[in-house]
């Protein structure tokens, strides 16, 4: 996302406070504040699209190559791709929303997870971000 700034980093290996759920647990994923396009990434294939979930919202998974998987949380109902499209990164996947129920005081954001070989990692060993 262009022009985001950073909620909620990530926080996998401590225990973070959740304002909406007002619970102390880790947080998997980066949180990216403000309403704008969701872009790809990496190039990959998406793997699943999930409308209306209880707690993530809409949710777009692509798997790229090297064992990475990411995961995109808080879409809105846009989306603008279906399960097996191929994307390139920069391809836009649809737009932020507060469609994510467990980080809903959060507003309109991104909640993007990243894993490799199906385990977390920080998202900011990929992207570039002006906060850090």
């Amino acid at each position: 996302m262009n022009g985001a700034t950073i909620g909620l980093d990530y926080a996998n290996d401590k225990l973070v406070y959740w304002e909406t759920l007002e619970v102390w647990r880790t947080h998997p994923a980066v949180d990216y504040i403000g309403e704008g396009d969701v872009l790809a990434i990496m190039d990959g294939t998406v793997t699943d699209v999930e409308m209306h979930t209880t707690l993530d919202g809409n949710v777009v998974t692509i798997t790229h190559a090297d064992g990475y998987v990411s995961v995109y949380k808080s879409l809105g109902d846009d989306i603008a791709v279906k399960k097996g499209d191929k994307v390139k990164a920069g391809d836009k996947l649809g737009t932020t929303s507060d469609s994510m129920m467990s980080e809903l005081k959060t507003g309109a954001h991104l909640h993007l997870e990243l894993k490799k070989d199906g385990k977390y990692v920080d998202p900011n060993t990929l992207l570039p971000t002006e906060d850090k």
